[in-house]
């Protein structure tokens, strides 16, 4: 398991993280709260009823509904070293003039925590395959 040290609690943040989980400490708390099923973070928003569990799944739909968000940049998890985005899925994330990356669960994690820092708006979007 991975822990980061540093500690901001106006914003969500991401204390912990391993292959099926991640643990985070919630803006305003000091309790840290595990959770293991498809999520996204914002900096002030955990949306723990995120229906996506696969990145092959994203819809034209997932990417409205990412959009509303306004993160300035979308960091998505891929579990699987050898996946990539569709040329298609990636035009229609350009078509919104949406910045994305695909990353493994600890560079993302680590990711979101630096940008959170610089006080981004950032949204971390993690596919738990349960």
């Amino acid at each position: 398991m991975k822990f980061n040290l540093e500690a901001s609690i106006t914003v969500n943040q991401i204390h912990a993280y391993d292959d099926d989980h991640i643990v985070i400490r919630q803006q305003d708390s000091l309790e840290v709260v595990p959770l293991d099923t498809s999520l996204m973070v914002t900096p002030d928003q955990v949306i723990s009823d995120w229906s996506t569990n696969m990145l092959s799944a994203i819809t034209e739909h997932d990417i409205h509904y990412l959009k509303q968000f306004e993160a300035d940049i979308i960091l998505l998890v891929s579990h699987s070293t050898n996946y990539q985005f569709s040329f298609e899925l990636i035009a229609q994330f350009a078509r919104q003039n949406m910045t994305i990356e695909l990353m493994s669960l600890g560079a993302a994690c680590r990711s979101y925590n630096l940008l959170i820092l610089d006080e981004r708006k950032v949204l971390l979007a993690i596919p738990f395959d349960k």
